[in-house]
């Protein structure tokens, strides 16, 4: 019922630049603030919580040791640009339509059929930003497994395969605490590494007992 993209963003490349990226401050700022929101609202310490991250966010990355960095699918979904592990990635399809359901959770904004199954499409950037989902349908879906689980991304754009470390510079801010836990890590150019295993853990995401699958 659907195609299969075989061209991912058209020529996908593996980014191995060494370089730290230019931060887009406002864009920073405003990342910052809706991740932490995320987890436990905005406290009254944000602006210094924020001007230490900003802090961190400037120090150029170290270059990952051999073998850690690993192969993410990025894409973005409404103003959200997300990265998850290749590996997860099953298949990029263009859907024909994707029906919505009613009266389930909102972070699944329908179904999709993916070789003769129903796919339940997620909108992970909910669990980023609850209060600001994107009303377009997507015009991609990620095929992903995690933890045992079938399922489908909403994308709407292929940023490509980029050749990522979690637990390098910028994108180790998570260790915080202040990160939610199934956020890996955060780039220079604000890509928000998303770990599919912890998502899928979370007791927020229904998916099976929500479309009945």
């Amino acid at each position: 019922m659907s195609d299969i993209v075989h061209d991912l963003a058209l020529s996908p490349t593996v980014n191995t630049e060494k370089e730290a990226p230019t931060v887009d401050w406002s864009r920073a700022r405003h990342m910052l603030t809706r991740l932490s929101a995320a987890v436990e609202g905005r406290g009254r310490d944000e602006n210094a919580i924020l001007r230490q991250r900003a802090a961190r966010l400037a120090t150029p990355p170290p270059v990952a040791e051999d073998g850690r960095a690993r192969p993410y699918i990025a894409f973005r979904r409404g103003e959200d640009r997300m990265a998850v592990a290749l590996t997860a990635l099953q298949e990029v399809v263009r859907p024909r339509s994707v029906l919505n359901l009613p009266g389930v959770s909102p972070h699944i904004c329908g179904v999709a059929f993916n070789r003769g199954e129903v796919v339940a499409v997620a909108e992970i950037g909910w669990f980023l930003a609850p209060d600001s989902l994107p009303t377009a349908a997507p015009a991609l879906l990620l095929i992903v497994e995690a933890s045992g689980m079938r399922f489908a991304l909403a994308a709407d754009v292929l940023e490509g395969i980029h050749s990522l470390d979690p637990l390098s510079g910028s994108a180790a801010m998570q260790a915080s605490g202040r990160m939610p836990p199934f956020v890996a890590g955060l780039t220079g150019d604000l890509l928000t590494m998303i770990d599919l295993e912890l998502l899928v853990a979370d007791a927020r995401f229904r998916i099976q007992g929500e479309v009945g699958g």
